[in-house]
């Protein structure tokens, strides 16, 4: 007994001291500037933009691995001179067994709360369409794996089967807009991305202003299709709930009337990484439309309350979403029509169809609006309306009929 105890303490003695020398080793091993010229090529003929970044180094704990200092990825040189991409660390798990043998190979790739800045110009052009398409023009080289480049100066290194992105930032910037450019901020962005032929990815993150939580589940992204990332087939579906969509809406259309509420929706995405299609259905369960009317006496902010909003076959593409149909109760009538939101250089508003019927007008007219004079009696409405951002009261106008039912003449 005591003879085998001797010889499994030996046998893990021996592990030990060969664990604690290959540590020791590990730095020795890894010629960190042959590292940084095979990582940053290879990064840079996979993207189709310069990669830099400042340094290298080598880490054992938790797991061996190299880590990337002030890494950048460079912006397509149309859209700006800033980088697109940038973070202070990145970590690129090394394999061991290779490593001993003379050979990098590289294991899962993790970035660290990284920058990343998406641009649309006037022409509705996407900064990301031109990832993975060199800026001389020529076909992108896809060697070893399909998919996948090959490495630089036949290194011997495969780049990551598996990329995690982890507390990113995503700014969004659309240029060319009526007034100041819009923007938007994705915040908390987890992704994992697994490549191959078809890159597979998933992920959650939160879009402000706003506060809407998005998550996103069996993302596809075709690379064999397209001659760069922006030309490639996307799929995924994109779920999105958030408590109140009031500061998005105000960024859209402008801050009067503040309209919000809680929203819940699934969209499927399609189209091209470049210009993404979706489809689905959204509910808002009550939305409240809120302004400050000087013409009301106390109290001078009036809400009007809009319950069972639902929209039904969204769709968006390019500039434009439109949903069919759109249906809602206000104040005991209901309210339905097609509606089609067009963000080009502004924000323009269409309601077709639009069929609203015992519709009580006092709340609208008297109580919301402060109207002095006004007919309070059920509205039957059919026609057409059409507003633009961000005075939408303001801009409302269109044809139709209307019949007013029996009622009384409110005011002085």
């Amino acid at each position: 007994m005591k003879r085998a105890l001797r010889w499994v303490f030996g046998v893990f003695a021996a592990v030990a001291v060969l664990a604690i020398a290959a540590v020791i080793a590990l730095p020795f091993l890894v010629d960190t500037p042959r590292v940084q010229t095979l990582i940053a090529a290879s990064a840079s003929q996979a993207l189709g933009r310069s990669v830099k970044f400042a340094s290298v180094s080598v880490a054992v704990f938790p797991r061996p691995a190299v880590r990337l200092h002030a890494l950048e990825v460079a912006e397509d040189p149309r859209f700006g001179t800033g980088p697109f991409l940038k973070l202070e660390i990145g970590r690129l798990a090394l394999k061991l067994r290779p490593l001993f043998g003379g050979r990098v190979e590289f294991g899962d790739l993790t970035l660290l709360r990284p920058v990343i800045s998406i641009i649309q110009n006037a022409d509705g052009q996407l900064n990301v369409a031109s990832l993975g398409w060199p800026a001389d023009g020529r076909s992108p080289a896809r060697g070893g794996r399909p998919g996948v480049p090959a490495a630089a100066g036949g290194a011997g290194a495969a780049l990551p089967a598996r990329v995690t992105i982890e507390k990113a930032t995503v700014t969004y910037l659309a240029r060319g807009t009526a007034g100041a450019p819009g923007r938007y901020r994705v915040e908390d962005l987890d992704l994992t991305v697994t490549t191959g032929p078809t890159l597979g990815f998933e992920g959650r993150a939160r879009v402000r202003p706003g506060d809407l939580a998005v998550a996103i589940s069996e993302g596809r992204l075709a690379l064999n299709g397209g001659r760069s990332f922006g030309e490639a087939p996307v799929s995924a579906r994109v779920g999105v709930e958030g408590r109140d969509i009031a500061e998005l809406v105000a960024v859209v259309a402008g801050p009067s009337p503040a309209i919000g509420g809680p929203i819940k929706g699934t969209l499927a995405v399609s189209g091209t990484l470049a210009a993404p299609k979706a489809a689905g259905s959204v509910e808002l369960a009550s939305v409240r439309v809120r302004q400050t009317n000087d013409a009301c006496p106390e109290p001078k902010v009036r809400t009007l309350t809009l319950t069972a909003l639902k929209l039904g076959g969204v769709s968006w593409e390019g500039n434009r979403l439109t949903s069919r149909p759109v249906t809602a109760s206000l104040a005991g009538g209901t309210v339905s029509t097609t509606l089609t939101v067009t963000l080009d250089r502004g924000m323009r508003l269409g309601l077709a169809d639009l069929a609203v019927k015992g519709l009580p007008l006092e709340p609208v007219l008297v109580d919301f609006l402060c109207q002095g004079y006004a007919v309070a009696g059920p509205l039957d409405l059919t026609g057409a309306l059409s507003a633009r951002g961000p005075d939408l009261l303001g801009t409302l106008s269109g044809p139709g009929q209307l019949r007013i039912g029996p009622g009384r003449v409110v005011g002085s």
